[in-house]
């Protein structure tokens, strides 16, 4: 019975599975901060997300990215999914990448780092 339930979660995970980041949007890829919020961004398009700010506490883990929208990108599943609204795209700003995204001005860090943290959850602050 536990040789089924895993078989039937591995296929269910293959199927929620996100795709790359179209080459339009690679300039998204990297890890983003701000005071209280850390969002990476994989080439895969696994999406990792924490904010916490006084009284607001969320976390979301390895969820893919299911589409871009016009108002920015959604991520989840096929049953639950979030939208990033991104007021505006990853641009050059003073010899630094920066990109609004909820209303949060956010800094890429480190773009190169990306393929690491591809299956990791983020660190703990």
């Amino acid at each position: 019975m536990k040789s089924l339930i895993s078989i039937i979660l591995l296929f269910l995970a293959g199927c929620f599975q996100g795709k790359p980041l179209p080459e339009n949007k690679k300039d998204y890829i990297g890890h983003w901060t701000t005071t209280g919020i850390d969002l990476k961004i994989t080439p895969a398009g696994t999406v990792f997300y924490r904010k916490n700010l006084p009284g607001f506490k969320v976390s979301l883990t390895g969820l893919y990215i299911q589409e871009f929208t016009d108002l920015g990108f959604t991520v989840g599943l096929s049953f639950w999914s979030t939208e990033f609204i991104i007021q505006q795209s990853p641009h050059l700003e003073a010899d630094q990448w920066k990109m609004v995204v909820d209303g949060h001005t956010l800094t890429r860090i480190d773009q190169d780092s990306a393929l690491e943290f591809e299956s990791q959850e983020l660190e703990n602050p």
